[in-house]
């Protein structure tokens, strides 16, 4: 596929995980030298990956450390260089876990948890990038919209109306956002076409990660 990078996980003896990259001495090495674009990770030869911010969707199993790339994904918005407001942050987490119960939580300015709280808030950061039609760059903040568990938040609970609002707002996002300085940044435990069939190609970056399926990066 067109700009398809692949990185190589290099196993070892002990927990990948158990033996993390310090953030303070990854940003002395690598900073951020523009807003939202700079490294995210380090390869398996050391070298920084980088990444310039759009809308994202993370994938991969239970433990496989989508929250860690969440959280290094963001960092793009508040280690660089901030030359005008401050970056906005909502969150939507409807296991009430990444979110709302993590260490993170002090960084969003609202998080939604119940359905209708979701699709009200999403509904809102649609609105946000209506508003945003005509006004100048210079006048307004980076806004990201966090959304932990994207499959269950299109379920909405199981409710059609709300589903299908949810569907068309982050659909709208998607298209119309990253002109206005609005981004999606998602995780998705499952990767099916049935589940993200239709937002797929609205996620201009797709990260991978350990997913219990070989056919599941093909999806992406």
């Amino acid at each position: 596929a067109k700009n398809l990078r692949h990185l190589t996980l290099v196993l070892t003896v002990n927990d990948l995980l158990a033996d993390r990259i310090d953030s303070d001495e990854f940003r002395q090495r690598d900073p951020v030298e523009y807003l939202l674009d700079g490294p995210v990770a380090i390869d398996s030869e050391g070298q920084p990956v980088d990444l310039r911010l759009t809308h994202v969707l993370i994938c991969g199993r239970s433990g496989a450390g989508k929250t860690s790339a969440l959280l290094s994904v963001l960092s793009l918005a508040f280690d660089g260089p901030i030359d005008g407001p401050r970056p906005i942050l909502y969150g939507v987490d409807p296991k009430i876990a990444e979110i709302a119960g993590g260490p993170a939580r002090y960084l969003f300015d609202q998080v939604a948890t119940e359905p209708a709280q979701i699709a009200e808030l999403i509904h809102d950061v649609y609105e946000i990038v209506i508003a945003r039609r005509g006004m100048s760059c210079h006048d307004r903040a980076p806004v990201f919209l966090v959304v932990d568990e994207l499959v269950t938040v299109l379920a909405a609970g199981g409710d059609r109306k709300l589903a299908a609002a949810i569907e068309h707002d982050i659909l709208e996002i998607q298209r119309l956002g990253r002109s206005h300085d609005v981004f999606l940044v998602a995780t998705s435990l499952v990767v099916t076409k049935d589940t993200i069939g239709k937002l797929r190609d609205g996620f201009f970056t797709k990260v991978a990660l350990a997913l219990p399926n070989a056919s599941d990066v093909d999806v992406l």
